[in-house]
C-alpha cells in the first residue's frame, strides 16, 4: 500500500504510516496546535507519496474539538493510524491534556470514499518530525 497521513500546515503531507509497511499495523505521531487558544484540527486523511497534500489522494476528514485552550506549540496532540489485516483502515485523534478523541474508520484505501468536505486552512495542527524538527500540519 501506499504511505498513510495527514495534511499539515501549509498543504504539507505528513506520513505516518510509510509504503509497503506490512499489515496488520499501528502507528502515531505527536501533534500540535499551530495558534494561540486554538480549540479544535481538522484532521485530513491522505494516502500518497507525493510531499504536498493537495498531490494525494483524500480518504475524509474530520474535526477534533474541545482542545484545551493553551499557547500554539503546547497541546499534544496524537494522531493514530491502525491497519487490520483485513486491511480497514481506523485513524484516531487525541488530546493527551483531556484525552478527548475522535476516529473514523475507512473500509477501503484502493479510492477515495464519499465523505463531507471540511474545510482546511484556519485550523491546522503541527507536527513533531521523528528527528526532533517540529513540522507544520
Amino acid at each position: 500500500p501506499l504511505s498513510l497521513g495527514i495534511e499539515a500546515q501549509g498543504g504539507v503531507f505528513a506520513k505516518v504510516i510509510d509504503r509497503n509497511t506490512q499489515i496488520p499495523v499501528s502507528r502515531n505521531k505527536i501533534f500540535t496546535t499551530a495558534e494561540d487558544n486554538q480549540t479544535s484540527v481538522d484532521i485530513h486523511i491522505l494516502q500518497g507519496e507525493k510531499g504536498m497534500a493537495r498531490h494525494n489522494m483524500s480518504l475524509g476528514n474530520f474535526r477534533l474539538t474541545d482542545i484545551t485552550s493553551m499557547p500554539a506549540g503546547t497541546p499534544r496532540l496524537e494522531v493514530q493510524f491502525t491497519i487490520d489485516s483485513d486491511g480497514i483502515l481506523q485513524v484516531s485523534a487525541k488530546d493527551l491534556h483531556t484525552d478527548n478523541e475522535r476516529m473514523v474508520e475507512i473500509t477501503s484505501v484502493s479510492r477515495p470514499l464519499p465523505v463531507p468536505e471540511v474545510p482546511i486552512g484556519d485550523r491546522s495542527i503541527r507536527g513533531q518530525a521523528d528527528n526532533g524538527i517540529e513540522e507544520m500540519i
